[in-house]
């Protein structure tokens, strides 16, 4: 079978890091160390770039001079570096020599690239034919391609429509797939999901689309848009793979009765590959503009960021549910089918419901910029501000609960939740009721850091679910996740927060990409620039907030005073909810003595008066 070139290499470097093997000397472990560095921070393509642009400049300086002292484009890393964390998560057919971090890191790797280099960059398969056959060959002909006026269009459409027929075959074979397991899984392979046969149908069924679009002129922008969507759906293959995964090995540990824990290896993983999806869509939907300062429109052929990552993920399900037919009628003479049937089902649908929930749990913590970013370790992904700006703007978008309207935002988000979970929070097991509700309450908090809840979400949320789990001690799980929760409501409406806060996140203002937690000796810097950094935020933040009201006809500062209210709102709604107080008109506060409405409609408020107001609210009725 075939394997992506730096595969063996990258298994070799985690087994020498990560394995009990004492023969293992501290220089083997530290040259290990030292490649998986370089394997997450490789860039072949840039590097590629950078030495035709170089030789390009040369040849103008020196045009006639034929002395070239150019050595060969070599490489450290031979071979693509996401193809080969791919296929390590996309291997588990036969596991018995699985280990966890691997699978870890190669969805950390995944992440880090995403969010770290362009999109052309990140999807470097054409790097297992080599750098000057693979990477070197694509950059010159598309290169080539901007130097002639006449049918550039159609030339760049042969270079690309010959780039898929050569590279989605190899990404599919290197990962394992393409008919070698005709019959499919059973439980004997380890598990029932072939993951690369999976992915083999999904890019069967979706690429032949990759060149419909002829709408973008420009070859990156093309090149981009393939690459884009190609990253997405096997990164949703994945997802979808580790979650089913996770369901037999969680299956088959309750089975054997085993005593020692089992690595939650899954959470990692996943929340890894739903942050690279969510970046992912982010610089497909939207691109950089030359003026920087300006807000960029989306691609008219891209649906709004939850839609895309939705869009990715049913067209795993739907292939999965494909594959699944054609394992079960080979199934069909064995005694075990219908336990097998049954095993898929379960599987499938919890793969489905913990990717779902992944990706929307991701979204927020990936797009948006938390309040006070400056203080805190979040790590801003390397996308232009401009489009963090627009896709914030997005995000921030809810409709309206009496037209039964569903925005782009939170409120878009808890409805896909719902469709995906199908009630299982009301489900009659308490396990799986559980398991449902924990995967709701976690997904509504983080959001929750981030924008205002919608009233019409807490209603749901907290009124009729997170209430449910305060005082179960049997169910801690869930319980956690829904103090968690209602712990996210109150600090989003904090007396400290301003309208400017708000500017700053929403307008993707300050905070430094990929930053982490400053230590003391930062802190102190900080200190004594605190007036200089104070005045070039300021000055940024004006900046932004007048070039956004030049383009919507003003209201920015509104929008911010509004969702600073809103957040109170919110706030108050979630503890009138807690002590089991009704707003409704005609309720027991109707009259209102204790000021309670009031305190909901002034922008003044803090959460402390929130919660004293309700409290005494609480003790009068």
């Amino acid at each position: 079978m075939e394997h992506p070139l730096l595969l063996p290499k990258l298994q070799s470097a985690l087994s020498c890091l990560y394995s009990n093997n004492s023969s293992q000397t501290p220089q083997n472990r530290h040259e290990a160390h030292e490649f998986l560095l370089g394997f997450k921070s490789s860039n072949v393509r840039r590097m590629v770039v950078s030495r035709v642009q170089s030789q390009t400049d040369r040849v103008k300086i020196h045009a006639g001079d034929e002395d070239n002292n150019d050595s060969p484009i070599g490489d450290k890393y031979p071979g693509s570096i996401f193809l080969s964390s791919l296929a390590l998560i996309l291997q588990s057919r036969n596991n018995h020599n699985f280990r966890s971090h691997e699978r870890i890191f190669a969805a950390q790797t995944i992440n880090h690239r995403c969010r770290s280099i362009k999109i052309i960059e990140t999807f470097e398969i054409e790097a297992e034919d080599g750098v000057e056959c693979g990477v070197a060959r694509l950059v010159l002909g598309l290169s080539a391609i901007n130097k002639v006026d006449d049918a550039s269009g159609e030339k760049s459409r042969m270079i690309l429509t010959a780039w898929l027929e050569r590279y989605v075959p190899m990404l599919v074979h290197r990962c394992g797939g393409g008919g070698s397991n005709q019959g499919g899984c059973t439980p004997a392979d380890g598990t029932l999901c072939d993951g690369a046969e999976l992915l083999s149908l999904v890019l069967q069924r979706h690429s032949a689309s990759l060149l419909a679009d002829t709408s973008n002129p420009d070859e990156e922008h093309r090149e981009e848009q393939i690459k884009g969507t190609l990253i997405m759906l096997t990164v949703a293959v994945a997802m979808y793979v580790s979650a089913f995964c996770d369901y037999e090995e969680e299956h088959q540990y309750h089975q054997q009765q085993q005593q020692q824990a089992r690595s939650p290896w899954a959470n990692s993983v996943l929340s890894d590959l739903g942050s690279a999806l969510s970046v992912t869509a982010l610089r497909v939907r939207y691109r950089s503009v030359r003026d920087k300062h300006a807000t960029p429109l989306p691609e008219p052929s891209c649906p709004p960021l939850i839609d895309m990552l939705i869009n990715a993920m049913n067209a795993v399900k739907e292939s999965a549910e494909t594959l699944f037919s054609q394992t079960l009628q080979h199934q069909q003479q064995q005694p075990n089918h219908l336990a097998i049937q049954t095993a898929i089902h379960q599987a499938h649908q919890y793969a489905i419901q913990r990717s779902i929930a992944a990706c929307v749990k991701a979204i927020p913590e990936t797009v948006l910029l938390p309040l006070g970013q400056e203080d805190s370790g979040h790590r801003v992904p390397s996308v232009d501000r401009a489009c963090l700006r627009a896709a914030s703007m997005e995000l921030r978008c809810v409709g309206t609960s009496h037209d039964n309207d569903v925005g782009t935002g939170m409120d878009k988000a808890w409805k896909v939740l719902v469709e995906s979970e199908h009630g299982d929070w009301n489900h009659a097991d308490p396990k799986q009721q559980e398991a449902s509700a924990s995967r709701l309450l976690v997904c509504c908090e983080a959001w929750a850091r981030y924008v205002a809840v919608p009233i019409h979400v807490i209603e749901v949320t907290v009124g009729s679910l997170a209430v449910r789990y305060l005082h179960s001690e049997q169910q801690q799980k869930a319980q956690a996740a829904a103090f968690q929760y209602l712990v996210s409501i109150f600090e989003a409406a904090s007396p400290s927060l301003t309208p400017g806060d708000i500017l700053t996140a929403a307008l993707g203002v300050g905070g430094k990409g990929g930053g982490g937690r400053a230590n003391k000796k930062n802190a102190n810097a900080k200190k004594k620039q605190g007036n200089k950094s104070k005045k070039r935020h300021d000055k940024r933040l004006g900046r932004a907030v007048a070039v956004l009201d030049g383009q919507e006809d003003g209201g920015t500062a509104d929008a911010a005073e509004k969702e600073l209210l809103a957040r109170r709102n919110a706030a108050c709604v979630t503890a009138a909810a807690v002590f089991g107080i009704s707003l409704t008109d005609g309720a027991s506060i109707a009259e209102d003595d204790t000021g309670f409405r009031l305190a909901a409609a002034t922008p003044s408020t803090s959460t402390h008066g929130i919660i004293s107001t309700v409290a005494a609210a609480a003790t009068s009725v």
